[in-house]
């Protein structure tokens, strides 16, 4: 989880990047692993299903792209100092139709807000972390099948020699998840304007 977070956090050039997994005996988020957020946080942070953005995301199962945050007539918040951008993206982690967890990403480095591609990259990246929870979680899961996942992804990352630098690695990187994402339909609808019931 934490080559994810890390991953994540450098594909999208963002500060602060979490995995929330959900609790079965107490149906609680807690933080399984983040960049950006103090240990104390990540050691206190318990939300209930239906709590906050992330317990919304967890509760719903659809993911949310909010560009500005104190726009948003859901949640009615005041951006707090800690963000340094009103844009964030919360995606829900599933297995089969059942929410596991979410990904939480805020604060682009260029305080800019997410763009629709970023939005893309990181619909794809959660896709990749549901994958690893599910075959953690197969009673079937084997070395054989953890080894295929991570020659996968190795292959996601893949990029030619002429790059020399960590920026133009990750920029390739980004291209090619593009390249190979679904066409973009209904995303403002289902992401910006998905209804609360």
């Amino acid at each position: 989880m934490d080559s994810f977070v890390e991953l994540i956090s450098d594909l999208l050039d963002i500060d602060i990047c979490s995995v929330m997994l959900s609790d079965e005996l107490t149906n609680e988020l807690t933080v399984k692993s983040a960049v950006g957020l103090d240990e104390d946080i990540v050691k206190r942070t318990r939300i209930k299903l239906g709590d906050k953005i992330a317990g919304w995301v967890a509760l719903e199962g659809k993911p949310l792209f909010i560009e500005n945050i104190e726009n948003d007539t859901r949640f009615g918040k005041t951006n707090i100092s800690q963000y340094t951008t009103k844009s964030l993206m919360t995606l829900p982690l599933k297995v089969g139709d059942r929410v596991v967890g979410v990904l939480n990403l805020n604060n682009k480095k260029t305080e800019e807000p997410f763009s629709e591609g970023d939005y893309l990259i990181a619909s794809q990246m959660s896709d990749k972390i549901s994958h690893f929870i599910e075959l953690l979680q197969s009673e079937n899961f084997n070395e054989k099948d953890f080894k295929q996942f991570v020659a996968s992804l190795g292959n996601m990352l893949d990029a030619d020699q002429t790059y020399n630098t960590k920026k133009e690695i990750l920029s390739a990187f980004a291209d090619k998840i593009l390249k190979n994402s679904k066409p973009l339909i209904k995303l403002k609808k289902n992401a910006h304007h998905s209804d609360h019931s």
